[in-house]
């Protein structure tokens, strides 16, 4: 499906003096992805939206496969069967609630702005250490995990630990829902027991688009008004790719 978003009216591609020809010549792909929040009542919404299948909108969808264990008070319990509101247990914070969670449907040789937005990784039980994960985790794009360091620890694009042994690049032949969630703080959650950031879509984000884009960014977080109103990051973020500029970091 493609819509009249174009790479130079949402931030990306080449200077304007090309944009023009460009814009006529290729067309942004875009997604139907479906939000759920908790609303000033404490109340939970949900609404479906159309996205324009650019990085920094995809990522933040694509980073739990359906049927990730996520840990909470009560016991691992599939990402699929949370709602915004449910507590989950994160690992600077203890239990925190889901405030918003997204999910889109991974739709294979959909077009895709960058082929790493095709491509999943599979960690293999104790790919990570003994229990790390516990089971088989599959996880999009858009996840990152914790890694300790000498400072104290950063979070690691999936894709970064790829190896072909214990954590292997899967191309799936089928459609296959992601999700991403935000917790009350930014935080790490357990996912299978192996260390993975709520969403944040990165502190300098102002900086990556322009007022209008990021406008219609924040409309796919309804219980926030600001880009401010994410709060601080908990730890360093490596940035998805080399060319950082059009990826979160």
């Amino acid at each position: 499906m493609t819509s009249a978003f174009s790479p130079a009216s949402l931030g990306y591609g080449p200077k304007p003096s090309v944009a023009a020809d460009l814009s006529t010549r290729k067309r942004v792909p875009t997604r139907n992805i479906q939000i759920s929040w908790l609303n000033a009542s404490g109340q939970c919404d949900f609404r479906e939206v159309l996205l324009p299948a650019l990085p920094e909108f995809e990522l933040a969808f694509n980073a739990f496969a359906r049927g990730t264990l996520l840990a909470t008070p009560s016991g691992f319990s599939a990402i699929e069967d949370l709602a915004p509101g449910d507590l989950v247990l994160t690992r600077e914070f203890g239990p925190q609630p889901l405030t918003w969670i997204g999910s889109l449907t991974h739709v294979p040789n959909a077009p895709v702005w960058r082929q790493e937005l095709a491509r999943l990784v599979r960690f293999l039980p104790d790919a990570l250490g003994v229990d790390r994960p516990h089971s088989n985790l599959l996880l999009g794009p858009g996840a990152r995990l914790w890694q300790s360091t000498s400072e104290g620890g950063i979070f690691v694009p999936a894709h970064r630990f790829l190896d072909g042994e214990t954590a292997l690049e899967i191309s799936p032949t089928t459609p296959v829902d992601l999700f991403h969630v935000m917790t009350k703080r930014h935080a790490t959650l357990s996912a299978a027991h192996l260390g993975v950031e709520s969403y944040h879509p990165g502190l300098q984000l102002r900086d990556r688009m322009n007022a209008a884009n990021l406008s219609y960014f924040l409309t796919l977080f309804p219980h926030l008004t600001t880009l401010e109103g994410f709060g601080p990051v908990v730890a360093p973020r490596q940035a998805y790719w080399n060319n950082a500029a059009s990826a979160a970091a």
